[in-house]
């Protein structure tokens, strides 16, 4: 921990003074120029982290679930006929929807019957910050 510490400037002294950046996230490599990370990488990487933080416990496991069942399993999530406006479960795919991490597909509203669609956002969320969708969170709202 000493050692990263003093490493620190070092590193900040490096990268300011870099014309190109090759970095680690997940199991992703990205080679890029500063401007590029500034302009383009960082504010990505910054909105995934703050809609992670929004969401509850509850709502990044139903994320996970939907992600899991669509892509690993390659299964559709359709809305059942059980399915309630204003329901808690309700309640948090409206949040996953607000952080875009997911929509009804083609649009529209929720309802029974209604497939579910990871958008782009959510797919890379799934893939880049898959340890803290897994990890509890405390301090997110409760609720949406």
């Amino acid at each position: 921990m000493v050692i990263a510490i003093m490493l620190v400037p070092l590193i900040r002294k490096i990268i300011i003074n870099a014309s190109e950046i090759k970095f680690k996230v997940g199991d992703y490599e990205f080679t890029a120029t500063k401007q590029t990370i500034e302009v383009f990488i960082k504010p990505i990487l910054n909105e995934l982290d703050d809609s992670v933080t929004l969401l509850n416990d509850r709502q990044k496991e139903l994320f996970l679930e939907i992600y899991n069942k669509i892509y690993i399993n390659e299964e559709e999530v359709i809305l059942p006929q059980s399915f309630e406006r204003d329901s808690e479960y309700h309640k948090d795919l409206r949040a996953l929807r607000n952080v875009n991490f997911i929509r009804p597909y083609l649009g529209g509203k929720w309802n029974t019957g209604k497939r579910i669609e990871v958008k782009n956002f959510g797919v890379l969320a799934a893939r880049l910050k898959a340890k803290e969708l897994k990890s509890k969170n405390n301090n997110a709202q409760q609720g949406a």
